[in-house]
């Protein structure tokens, strides 16, 4: 999910390189040029051996019926609502998008019998801490934005469902 950002683009260019299938899936939200994401789309397709989804996380019926069609080993879920000072503005946005789409792409995955789903997180959840290199088992502090909350949220989420379902889940905090 978020295949058509910089990163997400990226990432589907290395594993195609590998020989692997990608099936890129996003929104295109005009969070930020929406040109440029078509434009890291067509990259990615260029190779060959991928293909695109144009599809909201928040949708979820849409989502699992994706998921099912597809039918992916493994699942890297990068769509989110991003910025820490546009999240001030809209928490309400940032909580549906960041917490509320990253339960349907883990029950979507669940649904689909995904083998591995690794979570893009951020180091926005260590907050203002002052201890440098961040350590994951160190405990959090209180979020200083609401897209913070939401991605600790959402990693809360991935545990429960590892728990809950056994899904394999990774979080990473980039």
């Amino acid at each position: 999910t978020g295949a058509a950002g910089f990163i997400g683009s990226h990432l589907s260019e290395s594993i195609q390189t590998r020989g692997d299938r990608v099936w890129c899936l996003d929104n295109l939200d005009a969070s930020y040029s929406t040109e440029r994401k078509r434009t890291n789309l067509e990259e990615v397709l260029r190779h060959g051996g991928a293909e695109f989804r144009e599809a909201n996380i928040c949708d979820a019926a849409r989502l699992t019926e994706i998921f099912l069609r597809v039918r992916p080993d493994a699942v890297v879920h990068l769509a989110a609502r991003p910025g820490v000072r546009a999240s001030v503005e809209s928490p309400a946005l940032y909580s549906d998008v960041n917490i509320g789409g990253t339960i349907n792409v883990l029950e979507a995955s669940r649904i689909a019998e995904v083998r591995k789903v690794v979570f893009a997180s951020s180091s926005s959840v260590y907050g203002a801490s002052n201890r440098v290199p961040f350590c994951e088992a160190d405990p959090l502090p209180r979020p200083e934005s609401p897209y913070a909350a939401t991605k600790a949220a959402a990693e809360d989420m991935c545990h429960l469902y590892h728990s809950l379902h056994g899904l394999n889940v990774q979080c990473v905090r980039l």
